[in-house]
């Protein structure tokens, strides 16, 4: 075969040569999963289900039932929510960097013990460790590598070890008493006994701490804790995860959800408090605004002597007053798309005060939404995270909705404001016949009430953020608390198994054919390529073999015979070490009546020569004539010597000592392999 050609004959081979080899490497890497097994603390799955809750009235109305059947018919098609809460931004919340930072600190996982019994582990969380590690939570900030301390007691005294990695021990401590101080590069550390432990029967006489960092604990808990929607219909997010402690687990998904909802209402109370500190700078300018009209009134009255006016205005108020209340509703509309346009035109992203209760409040609520989620991801997203992406895409297009809305609402406003300031012209012409006294204090009375319809209306609004700022309601409905299944998962075992006994076979498979790659050494007939296999035999030498090789030379002898026109084969023995079997060929073949005559030469060039022909002359009647020779540089140089048809070749090889790239050069230039044959030896 070429040595681009796969051949199986040649793998087979290897396999079997080598086969204990593969038994061993199974059998290490069964005893490494046996290990495994013993030594690995069982995880078990927990989980919980969150609903989350479409707010009921935030100031805007409910934006689920502004949406329509919109929402709805998203929804049914799983291409998301369409409404102030939408699931997927809901998502991103849950597993920001925010709340998983708090949940962290809060039930304080930066440092795991672990109790030892042999083999035997069990991760101990809470008051079923007996030992706790402290230190300031700006250690715990600012910790960017991994450590392990080792504990082991003897009676009261323990020795405790802290090392970065498997191999670098920073600190070592013997003989101490508990409580003590570990001090390491990264920080000094406190151990004492856990006074609320529960009494163990295990795990008491030798304890492994965990201790990481808050910032790599975030990243490893957002690989770990899978959020995934409970079912494409419903606004509800299933929690996922798996630990070695259930109690622990349990107790990450609860606190999460708790720290999730604490989120969703700082949000909620943030927007809040910025609509009223909105509301309170201009309800403190109408104030100083109605104080003013006041006195205005007051010193027109003193001024011209009037005790009541308002008798005679009475009629004429009432009949404008419907206009005048429509065009202040106008005014304060305008002034406050007006303020939405200025905040939108700043640069960046802020959450925008939600004023009214149409569609256009719904936007900007979904665009507030946006806006906290994109903050939250930014703590520790980069620019190209796709769901940052996704948030800024969809900012950019609530942003352009919100300007072009808020501009068609200052046209439209402007548009009717012109109507009704005709109509007003037109009343006031009729209070133009009106005594001048009368005219001028009807419009500080228009002016008072204008400041005063618009004094109350803030006033309702603020209120309106107040009680949203104070309502204690919680932003999503928890289904199921955390719950851990009843038995672990033995899906990771069985995976990481599976892999260690399929390492087992492949690594000395790869071995094993690097070794035949490498070597590349003929050993049997197969191992030649195609032309050349034909005319090989591989012919065993062991004393063992004997009944085996007599018949393989028999074999050679019948095809030597089938070449009825051969008479004289040139022999070379390419390593040098085969004479033995061509002494063995040769007896088998005068054992059939045949005479033979074997001469030996040292190069091609004595065959050239005079004294060379003489003894083929004297050796004319022999059957067969055998040449050794000694040395060759390719076969290409006989080639010419084998044109005539009575002159064959005989090359001889040792089994697992010449390569294949070494006889392919060796034959490279010969042109005659059906006038050969090769003899393998092993």
């Amino acid at each position: 075969m070429s040595n681009n050609t796969i051949d199986l004959r040649r793998h087979s081979r290897e396999i079997k040569q080598h086969k204990w080899w593969i038994i061993a490497s199974v059998a290490a890497f069964a005893l490494l999963a046996l290990w495994y097994w013993q030594h690995h603390m069982p995880e078990y799955t927990v989980h919980s289900v969150m609903l989350i809750e479409e707010d009921e009235d935030n100031g805007t109305g409910s934006s689920i039932s502004k949406a329509g059947g919109i929402s709805q018919m998203m929804r049914a098609f799983s291409i998301g929510g369409f409404g102030a809460s939408s699931v997927d931004n809901e998502r991103i919340i849950a597993e920001t960097h925010t709340v998983l930072m708090r949940t962290i600190k809060d039930l304080g996982l930066n440092c795991t013990v672990v109790g030892h019994d042999g083999f035997k582990r069990k991760a101990l969380y809470g008051n079923q460790s007996p030992i706790k590690v402290n230190a300031p939570s700006e250690l715990f900030d600012t910790l960017r590598v991994g450590l392990k301390m080792n504990i082991a007691f003897s009676g009261e005294k323990a020795t405790i070890r802290v090392k970065k990695g498997m191999f670098t021990t920073v600190t070592t401590l013997h003989d101490v008493t508990l409580p003590c101080e570990v001090r390491t590069p990264y920080g000094t550390f406190e151990v004492a006994h856990n006074d609320s432990c529960q009494p163990l029967k295990d795990f008491t006489n030798e304890f492994t701490v965990s201790i990481a960092g808050s910032e790599p604990l975030v990243e490893y808990y957002r690989k770990k804790i899978t959020l995934d929607l409970y079912d494409k219909k419903a606004d509800a997010v299933e929690f996922t995860l798996d630990d070695p402690c259930p109690e622990r687990g349990i107790a990450i998904l609860n606190k999460m959800m708790e720290n999730y909802n604490n989120v969703r209402k700082e949000h909620k109370d943030d927007i809040s408090r910025k609509e009223i500190e909105f509301y309170d700078t201009r309800i403190a300018s109408l104030a100083q605004e109605l104080e003013n009209a006041d006195n205005r009134m007051v010193e027109f009255k003193k001024n011209n002597s009037i005790v009541d006016l308002e008798a005679q205005a009475g009629a004429i108020i009432k009949q404008d007053a419907a206009t005048q209340q429509e065009a202040v509703r106008l005014r304060a509309e305008m002034e406050i798309n007006q303020m939405i346009l200025n905040e939108l035109n700043k640069s960046g992203y802020n959450v925008l005060p939600i004023i009214g209760n149409d569609a256009s409040a719904a936007a900007i609520s979904q665009y507030n939404s946006l806006v906290t989620a994109k903050q939250e991801l930014e703590k520790s997203a980069k620019g190209e995270n796709e769901a940052l992406q996704s948030i800024n895409e969809k900012l950019a297009a609530a942003k352009r909705s919100i300007v072009t809305s808020a501009g068609r609402h200052i046209d439209a406003s402007r548009i009717r404001l012109d109507q009704l300031n005709a109509s007003i012209g037109h009343d006031d012409v009729k209070k133009s016949h009106m005594p001048s006294q009368e005219k001028e204090y009807l419009n500080l009375l228009r002016d008072k009430e204008l400041k005063n319809e618009l004094f109350i209306f803030l006033m309702q609004r603020r209120e309106s953020s107040m009680l949203q700022l104070t309502k204690n309601s919680s932003p999503s409905f928890v289904i199921d608390k955390a719950y851990s299944d009843v038995k672990p998962s033995i899906i990771k075992p069985i995976i990481i198994t599976l892999i260690l006994l399929l390492m087992g076979v492949l690594l000395p498979l790869m071995l094993v054919m690097l070794r035949m790659k490498r070597r590349d050494r003929i050993k049997e007939a197969f191992d030649l390529n195609e032309t050349w296999e034909s005319q090989a035999f591989t012919v065993p030498t062991k004393q063992s073999d004997k009944k085996i090789t007599e018949e393989l030379l028999h074999t050679i002898r019948a095809s030597l015979f089938q070449k009825k026109d051969i008479k004289q084969l040139f022999v070379y023995d390419i390593t040098k070490n085969n004479s033995d079997i061509l002494k063995q060929l040769i007896d088998t073949i005068e054992k059939a009546n045949k005479e033979t005559a074997t001469f030996k030469v040292s190069s091609i060039d004595e065959l050239y020569a005079d004294e060379y022909n003489k003894k083929l002359e004297q050796a004319s009647s022999m059957d067969y004539i055998f040449t050794e020779i000694s040395q060759l540089a390719s076969l290409g140089e006989i080639g010419d010597m084998l044109s005539d048809n009575a002159t064959g070749l005989l090359l001889m090889v040792k089994g697992n000592v010449f390569k294949r790239e070494e006889f392919n050069r060796l034959v490279e230039e010969f042109n005659s392999p059906e006038k050969t044959i090769v003899i393998i030896t092993k």
